[in-house]
């Protein structure tokens, strides 16, 4: 892989979830390449791993300053992040990547700071890049995430991954990717995750416990009296390891699923269990390279969890069909080369 641009500097912010950290830390040689603008991502807070600089109202933080002093390049992994930075960026362009259909609130920022002429849009999806076309506001690129990253899982393998994050011999693992909102199908998850549990199936329910909506689905089993398989665990845990650690990707979203999440899972050669809306998504077909259920959907989400679990070759098959479409889709070292063609097109001067 190409080495990492000199010059780019990748910021993150508090509304980074998961798939954004984990693409970030990959193109900036780990989660130490990154700067955080303001709070730490939840279940990151502490973790020592990221450089946190908070930006003053009227003047800029030393730490900041120094960051952006020398450089072309300010890679920002929200739209909220550009926001901060764009008001000290000084001489640096701004990357931003849209991870997901831009809503009306960024879609009216990124016009704010496409104003400013310093900003390129980079989209993860076509559809992504539509939308934003549709709104009158399009974006510059599209490139799409890997499927995977330089940042290995833990050196140990899967059994260290395992019990990194409280798994026990003989448990099946099952990740709820992505960070819980409303659309994100983990109360699905949850639910599912009840139904297999109560059937005698030895069965742990991962979530990453990144912002509120971790702590509402945790708070909803309990009071739904079934939190005994789920397992919360931290940001800093990272999605490889989770990968790594698991045994099925389960994306319950109600519209697309997180690009490199998606694309993670694709590329270890996991068993997946999505909704039809990842239907096609970068050659993933029902019954061909994963399970799609319908959304919101617990009893066919539990059959398709535990038809993987119980059929092993199926599941195989299913996994190295996965594998083999995110060779042929998602590409890392193409990817890397995009991403150089981005930063070197932010540095011609105008007019080049």
């Amino acid at each position: 892989m190409p080495a990492r641009m000199s010059g780019v500097i990748h910021a993150i912010d508090s509304t980074c979830g998961p798939g954004e950290v984990h693409e970030a830390a990959g193109l900036a040689g780990g989660l130490e390449g990154l700067i955080c603008v303001g709070p730490a991502p939840e279940g990151l807070k502490g973790s020592g791993r990221i450089r946190t600089v908070r930006p003053a109202a009227r003047r800029i933080e030393a730490g900041l300053r120094d960051a952006l002093a020398d450089g072309a390049v300010a890679h920002c992994w929200s739209v909220r992040a550009a926001m901060t930075l764009g008001r000290w960026a000084l001489r640096r362009r701004l990357v931003i990547r849209l991870s997901g259909a831009p809503s009306d609130e960024q879609i009216d920022e990124l016009f704010e700071l496409g104003r400013l002429g310093r900003a390129t849009v980079v989209a993860a999806r076509p559809a992504d890049a539509q939308a934003l076309a549709d709104a009158g506001a399009p974006a510059e690129r599209v490139v799409i995430p890997p499927a995977a990253f330089r940042a290995p899982a833990r050196a140990g393998g899967r059994a260290e991954a395992r019990e990194a994050i409280g798994l026990a011999p003989g448990e099946v693992a099952v990740v709820a990717c992505g960070r819980a909102h409303r659309r994100s199908g983990h109360r699905t998850a949850a639910w599912a995750a009840a139904i297999l549990h109560v059937a005698g199936l030895r069965l742990r329910l991962v979530i990453q416990r990144t912002g509120p909506g971790a702590r509402q689905v945790a708070r909803f089993a309990r009071e739904a009296g079934f939190a005994e398989p789920i397992v919360l665990v931290g940001a800093e845990a990272g999605v490889s390891d989770l990968l790594a650690a698991t045994d099925v990707a389960l994306f319950a979203h109600r519209g697309p699923p997180p690009p490199a999440l998606l694309a993670g899972a694709m590329g270890t050669g996991l068993g997946i269990v999505a909704t039809h809306a990842a239907d096609g998504e970068w050659g993933l077909a029902d019954g061909r390279s994963a399970l799609l259920v319908p959304p919101e959907a617990p009893r066919a989400t539990a059959r398709a969890i535990l038809r993987l679990i119980e059929d092993r070759p199926f599941a195989a098959r299913l996994a190295k069909a996965a594998r083999a479409a995110a060779r042929k889709h998602l590409d890392p070292k193409s990817l890397r080369r995009q991403w150089d063609a981005v930063y070197a097109a932010c540095t011609q001067p105008p007019g080049r």
